[in-house]
This record gives C-alpha cells, sequence and structure tokens, in this order.
C-alpha cells in the first residue's frame, strides 16, 4: 500500500495515458469521413515538395503543420493513419507536457488534473483526431505559455530566447498567433506595471514620476525587445506570402460574436462541439443515453451553455478566491488569465468592427490554458471535494449525445462492385469533391455543384477549373461514370438512377 501511494501520481499518468490513447484512436479516428479542411491536408501533402509550396502560398495558413506533417504521413504511405496520427501525437504530447507544466509552476496535483481534464476532454479529443494544425498548435502554446512566464519571473536570456524561438513556430501553424501576441504584449505590461513596477502606486510619488515608470515599463525591458525581434524577423520573411494571404476573402462566413460567447465558448472546450461545422460552433447536446432528468417538450436539463456559464462562475469565484489566499501563485494567475480570457475578449472585440476570426476549432490554442486554470482552481479544493466535481465532469461527458460520424466515400472506395480503376466519380458539391479527390486522386473525381452549376470556385484552390463541370450531357451515356451526392438522385434536370446508399452518400448512374 505504502508502495502505490509513493507511485501514486506515477501511475495516474500512465493510467491516463492510456485512456488518451484509447480515446483518441476510437472508431470516430479510423471511420469518419475527411471533411474539406482535412481532404485538403491530404490533397496537397501528397504533392511534391514544389507543388504543395504553391498551394500553401496560395492558401490561408502559414507552412509549418504541412512541412512537419509530409515526411511523417509518407512513413504511413499517406494514409488516413498516416494524417490523422500525427495529431494524436500531439495531442498525447500536450497531455504530457500540461502534466509537467501544471506541476512545475503550481503542484503535481495541478498537473495531474490538467492532465485528466484534457485527456477526456471532446474538444481536445476531436482535435487530436482532425488531420489539421490545431493538435500542434495547442501544443505550441503551452511551451509558448511556460516559457513566457518563466521569462518574466526570472528576466533571463535562456527563457525570453526560447520564448521567442516557440513564437515563430507558433506563428508559422496558425495566422491566430499573430492576435495572441497582443495579448502576450499586454499581459507583460500587465505584470511589468503590477508586480515588478511596484512604486508605480505608491501614494507618495508625484504624478510625472509615476508618468515616467509608466512609460519605462512600456517596452518591457532588452531581452524581450530582442526575443520580439526575432519573431519579427520571420514576420517579415513570410509577409509577401502573408500578403497574399490576406487577399483572400475566405473568412466571410465568420458570425459577428459577442461577449455572451464566452459561456459557450467554454462548454465546448470541455464537451465539445459538432466536427465539421464551417458556420459558427454548435456545442454538443446533452442526451441521456440512459434515462431522462427531464421531459422531453421542457427540453434537456443541461442544454446551450448552460455548463459554460457554470464553468465561467467557478473559474471566477476559484481564481478571486486564490488571489485573496495565496499571494505565491498570484503573478501565475494572472498571466494565465490575461493570456487566456484575453485572446477570447480580443477576437469578440475585433469581430465588432469587422476582423471576425472567432471560430471553435481556432481556440486550441486557448483551451489548453482553460485546462490549466481550471485545474488550479479544483486543486485548491479538498480532496474529496476534487473527487466530486471531476465525478460530475466524467458522469456529465456520459450523458452526451455521442458525436456522429460515418465511413460513406471510406466504403465507396472499398466497394469494388461500384468502383474500379476506369471509374469517372462526379460529385455535386465541393466539399463531397474534396473528399472522394483525397480518395481517389486527381482526374478520376469531377464536381458539378448541383445547386449552382456556374458557381465560381477560385477561392477553393484544390477545386482545379478542368475539374468542374456545369453540364452532364457528355457523361450521361458513359457506363463507367458514377454520380455521388448527399441528396436523391435528380439532379437538377437530370433524373438518374439509384444505384446504392452508402451512409449519407447516395450512388446515382
Amino acid at each position: 500500500m505504502n508502495k502505490i501511494k509513493k507511485y501514486y501520481s506515477q501511475i495516474f499518468l500512465g493510467v491516463t495515458m492510456l485512456i488518451a490513447l484509447l480515446l483518441r484512436f476510437s472508431p470516430m479516428f479510423w471511420q469518419r469521413d475527411f471533411w474539406y479542411d482535412e481532404a485538403f491536408t491530404g490533397i496537397i501533402t501528397r504533392m511534391s515538395w514544389s507543388e504543395m509550396w504553391w498551394m500553401i502560398f496560395h492558401d490561408v495558413h502559414p507552412p509549418l503543420y504541412y512541412y512537419l506533417l509530409k515526411p511523417w504521413a509518407s512513413l504511413f504511405h499517406y494514409s488516413v493513419f498516416g494524417f490523422r496520427s500525427f495529431s494524436v501525437l500531439f495531442g498525447v504530447l500536450s497531455i504530457i507536457s500540461i502534466y509537467w507544466i501544471g506541476k512545475k509552476l503550481f503542484s503535481e496535483r495541478v498537473g495531474l488534473i490538467s492532465a485528466f481534464l484534457m485527456t477526456i476532454s471532446p474538444f481536445a479529443i476531436q482535435y487530436s483526431q482532425e488531420a489539421r494544425m490545431y493538435s500542434l498548435f495547442g501544443f505550441l502554446s503551452l511551451w509558448l505559455v511556460y516559457f513566457f512566464i518563466q521569462a518574466l519571473q526570472k528576466n533571463d536570456w535562456k527563457n525570453w530566447l526560447a520564448w521567442g524561438m516557440i513564437g515563430v513556430l507558433f506563428f508559422y501553424t496558425h495566422y491566430l498567433a499573430l492576435f495572441t501576441f497582443v495579448i502576450f504584449y499586454l499581459t507583460a505590461l500587465g505584470y511589468q506595471l503590477f508586480f515588478q513596477n511596484k512604486k508605480l502606486f505608491q501614494r507618495k510619488l508625484f504624478f510625472i514620476t509615476q508618468i515616467k515608470i509608466f512609460f519605462q515599463g512600456i517596452f518591457i525591458g532588452k531581452k524581450f525587445i530582442i526575443a520580439v525581434s526575432l519573431i519579427g524577423l520571420f514576420f517579415i520573411l513570410w509577409l509577401p506570402a502573408l500578403k497574399q494571404h490576406m487577399s483572400r476573402e475566405g473568412l466571410g462566413w465568420v458570425p459577428v460574436v459577442y461577449l455572451s460567447e464566452i459561456p459557450p465558448t467554454l462548454q465546448f472546450f470541455f464537451y465539445g462541439h459538432q466536427p465539421g461545422k464551417i458556420l459558427e460552433p454548435i456545442p454538443n447536446e446533452f442526451r441521456n443515453i440512459y434515462f431522462s432528468l427531464s421531459h422531453e417538450q421542457a427540453g434537456n436539463l443541461f442544454d446551450g451553455a448552460s455548463l459554460g456559464l457554470v464553468i465561467l462562475l467557478i473559474l471566477i469565484i476559484g481564481i478571486i478566491k486564490i488571489w485573496k489566499q495565496n499571494k505565491k501563485y498570484r503573478p501565475t494567475l494572472f498571466i494565465l488569465t490575461s493570456l487566456s480570457f484575453g485572446v477570447l475578449i480580443f477576437l469578440i472585440l475585433l469581430s465588432q468592427i469587422g476582423l471576425r476570426f472567432y471560430v471553435a476549432r481556432y481556440f486550441m490554442a486557448t483551451a489548453v490554458l482553460i485546462y490549466l486554470l481550471l485545474a488550479v482552481v479544483i486543486s485548491q479544493f479538498k480532496i474529496s471535494w476534487q473527487r466530486v466535481i471531476l465525478g460530475f465532469y466524467v458522469l456529465t461527458l456520459l450523458w452526451l449525445k455521442p458525436i456522429p460520424y460515418d465511413t460513406s466515400w471510406h466504403d465507396v472506395k472499398h466497394d469494388t462492385a461500384l468502383v474500379n480503376s476506369q471509374t469517372t466519380i462526379i460529385a455535386d458539391n465541393a466539399f463531397e469533391y474534396a473528399t472522394a479527390r483525397f480518395h481517389f486522386g486527381e482526374g478520376r473525381v469531377k464536381l458539378y455543384n448541383r445547386g449552382e452549376p456556374t458557381q465560381n470556385f477560385n477561392l477553393w484552390i484544390i477545386v482545379k477549373p478542368t475539374d468542374q463541370v456545369t453540364s452532364l450531357d457528355k457523361y450521361l451515356d458513359d457506363p463507367n461514370v458514377i454520380y455521388v451526392g448527399a441528396g436523391d438522385c435528380h439532379w437538377n434536370q437530370y433524373q438518374l438512377k439509384e444505384v446504392k446508399k452508402v451512409g449519407r452518400l447516395q450512388i446515382c448512374k
């Protein structure tokens, strides 16, 4: 028994990692179809390095993820496993990292709780299973924040340069980093004024002296400026591509958001949201699988952003309590709170002036900080209450409506009676075209946009103009052509014959 107590943390962490792998290699990993963004990843990463570079330059994302993914995916012959396992790798590394960082900044219990929260969070699981850059983005965010905290508190070259170098990688992973760096600066300024230049608030000082101290603090320090210059240098090197990306109007679908979005945002950090949604994030619904706690007509007991509001209240009350009772944690708590909620509030404010970037999947870098922040709050309760809170979280996860997944295109690909090497596939919308092209390769897949056949797809850089058709007339007599869509077999003026239904897809000839 004493040995178990001695190695409790190692055993707990080991079990947590095993659970993390089981959850991330669930059927959803293997069977859920690639949606457009994942198909885009697969298509361009299979290209040569020069072709991939051209696609990245004309897309809207920085290159780091694709350049790291390509050699990894090639080890697995560019399969679905190869693309998605790269995200699993960084998802698992993030859990190990959040444990170590929580332990170093606060306590071992904080590290264990934060690792547990991240292990079972549907949001973290979902983006550890998706062939996109968000898992890598979250991993880099943890270490970026860790070295930032160390740099502010120790003010040494080692930590500031480490922050700068990881900052470069962070920027080259996702453009949300640009807005995050604004919050890093404001946080550093706040830390400088409230925790280092304490003389600023002494009543005996003349107002002029206070103004002088304030303006000296604005520049943070020489080491900070050097670290920012390092990030700025690589920003300038990427500027031609950034200008090209900013000239594209690809985010018009993002809605304007308000401060009321913070509770639902917290809810999908802990309970996930519907995958593949290109519009605003919709938190997963709470549907009791085994029994109902509320009348069907009255709706679910926990619905919308109700638990997100509970999480927000727990965080606010907990942070205030820790601030009053534990002076040692104040500086680190200030930095974590400023960086996490600061990014959310800043993007909400930008939304009000037309700069709309508030999208669920962009926030993995913020979600990992919220996991850590909540772990700090939970760790302040008695052990018995910690178990109650974490137990309640697990129970509510069991009460979630399962995230749906399907195997449609995967099954079509392996149906040799339906598809052979001579088959040409015509998809009825750009999303299905992208997934089909990932599975069947360039040239074998055509796009007939059933809703609007003449729609311009210039912004969809993997939709090749030569593969877009506005009329099916020349294909109708070809026995090697199949028509695949998510609706029925009536494609505008063409009445096709239904052959088979595979998942959500209707196969027509």
